[in-house]
């Protein structure tokens, strides 16, 4: 079992180091590497575009992150400090080469359940490791 919550500054240059360090003990935890990577992805993907999108990558504001794996669910939720969004995963058109709304297509392909709620983003996987 692996729990994690915190805080995350929006500046785009260190959130990665960052995320790096919360993952990298994920490994002792999570044996499965493609189901690593799946979750190392859907956390850059919320996490940067919490960093870029809602927070306007003003390093003043933050990005809250929760992270918690289990036998049975992984649940990863991302809140930024921006004004929310009203999204939805169907209005995305992959031939028009826009990248706005790609991540949150990519983790919604990895993922079991994508609740998007304004500013706050959750994504399940169910899954035994």
């Amino acid at each position: 079992m692996y729990f994690y919550t915190g805080k995350l500054n929006s500046d785009i240059h260190k959130v990665g180091y960052d995320i790096q360090s919360i993952l990298g003990k994920l490994a002792g935890v999570v044996s499965d590497e493609d189901l690593l990577f799946d979750i190392r992805l859907i956390v850059n993907e919320l996490v940067i575009n919490g960093c870029e999108h809602g927070n306007k990558s003003d390093d003043t504001k933050s990005i809250r992150l929760s992270l918690s794996v289990n036998e049975n669910k992984i649940t990863i939720q991302v809140v930024d400090e921006g004004e929310g969004m009203k999204y939805s995963l169907f209005d995305y058109n992959a031939k028009s080469m826009e990248s706005s709304g790609r991540g949150l297509r990519i983790v919604s392909e990895l993922t079991d359940e994508l609740i998007i709620d304004n500013n706050r983003v959750i994504a399940i996987i169910h899954s035994k490791y």
